[in-house]
């Protein structure tokens, strides 16, 4: 009887102990470069301005009619950045009615 609960106890505790396979880090992705941390931030803050704009003109939704939108003035690796940003800060002024996420 005595065998049984110190062979129990010591199956338990190695359970308790876990794996002794030793454990790996797996960092994520490095954050974005800073120029592309700017375009993100200048796009959805040029799209916020130019749906302002275009609220009060009384015109509806097309964030296609802006030219920074067309052309961003961001270099080309970062173009799809800038205009994704604008796009996002265009359609949070008429979703919310404002958009200061600044």
């Amino acid at each position: 009887m005595k065998r049984v609960f110190v062979v129990s106890l010591m199956m338990g505790l190695i359970a308790l102990a876990g794996c002794g396979h030793p454990a790996y880090y797996a960092p994520g992705p490095p954050p974005p470069p800073p120029a592309y941390q700017h375009a993100r931030h200048e796009g959805f803050h040029d799209g916020v301005m130019a749906a302002r704009r275009d609220r009060a003109r009384g015109m509806g939704p097309d964030v296609d009619r802006h030219p920074w939108f067309r052309r961003p003035p961001v270099p080309p690796p970062l173009m799809g950045a800038y205009r994704k940003a604008f796009q996002n800060g265009y359609r949070s002024v008429y979703r919310n009615g404002e958009g200061d996420r600044d």
